[in-house]
């Protein structure tokens, strides 16, 4: 059980403490963007690294090595798309009256280039570590995109809470593109669904005796918990930017999440 608990809170704090970091980045001055991005780069290249070291091992430490070298992949994606660097061929609000296919083709045009960096890399991961031992790092970041991708569709298709401070202004024009005015059915669909998976990973952390299985299956069920609860935070009235009050001291108005 001190196993199970040391992993939760370690993943709580990873989570935290990532996501504040790259909020702080991102709100750097426009000087900085390229030092940031080459920060950004240089971490991904050392979790690109820590998967291969640790694709071998099956020991607890590996797991959690592999955990993090994942999230540092993932974090340059996430920096690069909120710098702008990484996003779609739009960059644009949606014109008035624009609905139906053609307002989903232009929201799909707003982030294409970001998914598919992002699948790209997935399957370069899955294709790398596919006969090794150790797959946390992979089964993390595919569980990342797909529940982000997942939360992309709820905002265009319907979530009430979208709007956040958490992301730079420059991105402001994705607004635009997202539903606030009701909450689409997918919400509960997909919630259902992540809860499921949440229950079968907690349950195998649970009933495992290898620690490595019990942490890499805490971690991803962590996981599956936080992002269920950043679906939560776009239909409910609750300032998620509470949670990183150190990141954004100076922010004023609000963006996009």
């Amino acid at each position: 059980m001190a196993l199970i608990l040391g992993t939760f809170g370690l993943a709580i704090l990873a989570w935290w403490g990532s996501t504040g970091l790259i909020v702080l980045a991102v709100r750097s001055s426009e000087q900085r963007h390229n030092i940031v991005m080459i920060g950004a780069a240089f971490m991904a290249a050392l979790g690109v690294a820590a998967l291969i070291a640790s694709s071998g091992s099956t020991t607890p430490v590996s797991a959690f090595s592999a955990f993090v070298g994942a999230l540092l992949i993932w974090a340059f994606f996430e920096v690069a798309f909120l710098l702008g660097w990484v996003t779609g061929p739009r960059k644009t609000p949606l014109p008035a009256n624009v609905t139906g296919s053609e307002r989903f083709r232009f929201a799909v045009q707003t982030v294409i280039y970001h998914e598919l960096a992002l699948i790209g890399t997935l399957v370069f991961l899955t294709v790398t570590l596919w006969s090794s031992a150790n797959h946390v790092g992979v089964m993390i970041f595919a569980l990342l995109w797909v529940m982000r991708l997942a939360s992309k569709f709820i905002l265009f298709l319907g979530a009430r809470h979208s709007l956040s401070e958490l992301s730079p202004p420059r991105l402001a024009y994705l607004q635009t593109y997202f539903c606030t005015d009701r909450t689409t059915i997918l919400f509960p669909i997909v919630m259902a669904l992540g809860m499921v998976n949440f229950v079968f990973l907690a349950r195998a952390a649970l009933i495992s005796d290898a620690p490595f299985f019990i942490v890499a299956h805490v971690l991803a069920a962590t996981f599956m918990l936080l992002a269920l609860a950043e679906l939560m935070f776009l239909n409910l009235p609750f300032r998620d930017s509470a949670l990183w009050a150190w990141a954004i001291p100076n922010s004023k108005g609000s963006s996009i999440g």
